[in-house]
């Protein structure tokens, strides 16, 4: 039996590798929950919490004595096992024995079983605890020294988590059946379960209603108006609209933040940590330059007019051309004399070369025919005239996307795919291309081209360079499935938009 693709829960063997056992069951924890041996289908573990035997998701739901209840906001808590909100009611009294009561004012706070406001009454215990109206004249509120003026709300102290890992840690060691494994987790060196506290920074804090979330060493609920984390630094009493700009919290009502420098008025763009206006200005790579012409583009940290016809753009690097005619680009470099000179590119390196008769590019290395041969970008010591199908001219060279001439990329289809894999038979290549795309720059039409697998080929091998898989190739079509290969534009930040902008520019 192949254990990839069983599971094992209770004796019981399930088809399906990687599963979890929930009693005898095996479950997918990303689509379902266990609690207490008992499965929730369509609500996915990583998000859920356990009432008894049912689970609930805590952003909609809120489990109260046992019973999972809806929640009518964010805010909602327990008192007892009715679900009630603070803003409007108070759930006073001790653990036993609690009451819900109506609040009057904002300012009620609860003195045993009843409701006082501490503006106009106060709340003692003589031996019994009782409301008394206040005294003006009398700044001790009640006489019995031992009077307390509110009832504070019991916070969980050091020993209660202490003893709650004492508890867990029992049932871990007997085994008791029912206790969902997903809680076996651990808080720095302590065991604890992720239905009662929430670990932050290996420090444990309570999570009563499942909406505790960590900022760092800190944790807030979910329903805490004014709460925002940015970068692990937590801020309270924040407006609605506050957004996070790293580590800081502003409000995009009231100020522009570029990279946590704050600008008056709201609403204005960025580059890098400054402000411009894209009207009259262009930010290239963070840096701002004027709208000197309505051609105006970037090369890199600069800005340039193509059409005047005084610099070239190279790969991000821009030359002054300085009266030069016949130039070109070679990656970032610059070819001052197109037919004196010769670029041979690889992936590791673009050189230039002066032209030679009998010589050829094999990678970025330029080798004479009468010495060697160049077979899929590699250099074979034997002359080029013994080897057939080998390598002799650049035509399949490739090349950088900005060495292209506007017409070679954007006045014919063109395509773009990312290499699966490749074959060779019979000194014949075969490529298989995921997902290719067919561009037609100078209309600006992109489609998906049909035919899956889609396979290029044949092409060959010795005169194509090398094709790496994972790698995303422009291919020009010649015939039928015969694609040649023209650029690998794997590293720039969007091949697709990089061939838009090429087209969109007058180079």
């Amino acid at each position: 039996m192949d254990e990839d693709k069983y599971t094992c829960c209770g004796g019981t063997i399930h088809q399906g590798a990687h599963l979890s056992c929930c009693g005898n069951s095996a479950y997918n924890i990303l689509k379902s929950s266990c609690c207490l041996n008992e499965l929730t289908l369509g609500l996915s573990q990583s998000v859920s919490r356990c009432c008894g035997s049912q689970a609930y998701n805590p952003l909609n739901q809120i489990c109260c004595g046992g019973r999972v209840q809806i929640r009518h906001s964010a805010q909602t808590k327990c008192c007892g096992s009715e679900p009630f909100e603070e803003r409007t009611h108070l759930c006073c009294g001790p653990l036993s024995g609690k009451v819900l009561l109506p609040r009057n004012t904002s300012c009620d706070l609860c003195c045993g079983t009843e409701l006082y406001n501490p503006v106009e009454q106060c709340c003692c215990i003589d031996p019994h605890v009782h409301v008394i109206p206040r005294n003006p004249n009398n700044t001790e509120c009640c006489s019995n020294p031992g009077i307390i003026f509110q009832l504070p709300r019991r916070r969980r102290q050091s020993s209660d988590i202490s003893e709650d890992h004492r508890v867990l840690n029992q049932l871990r060691s007997k085994r008791v059946p029912g206790l969902s494994q997903f809680t076996d987790l651990y808080c720095g060196s302590e065991l604890y379960d992720t239905n009662i506290h929430i670990c932050c920074s290996d420090k444990l804090f309570s999570n009563e209603y499942g909406l505790a979330q960590c900022c760092g060493a800190e944790v807030y609920q979910l329903s805490e108006v004014g709460a925002l984390c940015c970068d692990g630094q937590l801020y309270r009493d924040q407006p609605v609209d506050a957004i996070c700009s790293g580590k800081a919290a502003y409000s995009p009502l009231s100020y522009t933040v570029c990279r946590q420098h704050a600008y008056l008025p709201t609403g204005q763009q960025c580059c890098g940590n400054n402000t411009f206006d894209p009207e009259k200005e262009i930010c290239c790579n963070e840096h701002r330059h004027k709208r000197v012409t309505a051609d105006t583009t970037c090369c890199g940290s600069h800005a340039y007019s193509p059409s005047s016809g005084k610099h070239k753009c190279c790969s991000g690097h821009l030359h002054d051309l300085a009266n030069k005619e016949e130039v070109g680009c070679c990656g970032t470099l610059l070819l001052t004399n197109k037919t004196e000179q010769r670029c041979c590119h690889s992936t590791a390196k673009t050189l230039i070369y002066d032209a030679q008769p009998g010589h050829s590019c094999c990678g970025h290395l330029y080798y004479s025919h009468s010495l060697w041969s160049c077979c899929a970008g590699r250099l074979i010591p034997e002359p080029t005239e013994n080897r057939t199908g080998t390598q002799s001219s650049e035509d399949f060279t490739l090349r950088a996307l900005t060495d292209y001439n506007f017409s070679d990329i954007c006045d014919l289809p063109v395509m773009l795919g990312r290499v699966k894999s490749a074959t060779v038979k019979d000194d014949q290549r075969f490529v298989l291309l995921a997902n290719p795309l067919k561009i037609q720059g100078n209309k600006g039409a992109v489609m998906v081209l049909q035919g899956n697998p889609f396979v290029v080929g044949p092409l060959a091998h010795c005169r194509t360079p090398v094709l790496e898989e994972n790698r995303t190739y422009l291919w020009r079509k010649i015939t039928g499935k015969q694609y040649k290969p023209l650029s690998d534009i794997t590293d720039l930040a969007s091949p697709l938009h990089s061939i838009t902008d090429f087209c969109n520019s007058s180079y």
